[in-house]
């Protein structure tokens, strides 16, 4: 599987972005931890797939400290449980 973040010197100048767009993966996590959902998210940025959003919601809990944003899930629930997954807004 391709990651759903990449960095390029090319584009936005080496910024983390969504494979394929030029948004940065960062707005994505200001909006969750601003209180907004993932459907908020995708609604404003329709040239995020809803897959890759989630994607890339993985591979940054696996690289970096999101401490902040994981805060707002329970700790005893995995991330892609089903309590977790309401909270993002996913169907």
């Amino acid at each position: 599987m391709e990651p759903a973040i990449v960095r390029d010197p090319e584009i936005m100048h080496g910024i983390p972005v969504f494979r394929g767009t030029r948004v940065p993966v960062q707005t994505l996590f200001d909006y969750l931890e601003g209180g907004e959902t993932l459907a908020d998210f995708l609604e404003g940025f329709p040239t995020v797939p809803k897959q890759l959003a989630l994607q890339a919601i993985d591979e940054r809990g696996s690289v970096a400290d999101v401490s902040s944003f994981r805060s707002r899930f329970s700790p005893d629930c995995p991330r892609n449980s089903e309590t977790n997954r309401l909270k993002l807004g996913v169907d």
